[in-house]
């Protein structure tokens, strides 16, 4: 494999409290939108986006955790 070809990517696991805004700020970050809808998290979910760093592209993966204790068991294999 060319050394061009070699993909850099960052995983950031974002957690915290039950709606604090962690799914709307990845949402703005991510998609450019922001809702004032409150809607939880189940389990977790995922968006990237493409970023550049030291003029090389890398890939930027969000993993957005629900913040309620009832998913605790679910959120927590995902950042062990």
């Amino acid at each position: 494999m060319r050394e061009e070809e070699i993909e850099t990517a960052i995983k950031v696991v974002v957690v915290g409290n039950g709606a604090v805004g962690k799914s709307s700020m990845i949402q703005r970050y991510c998609k450019g939108i922001f809702t004032k809808d409150y809607k939880k998290t189940i389990g977790v979910d995922f968006l990237e986006r493409q970023i550049e760093i030291n003029c090389e592209d890398v890939r930027l993966m969000l993993w957005d955790t629900a913040g309620q204790e009832e998913f605790d068991a679910i959120t927590k294999a995902y950042y062990r």
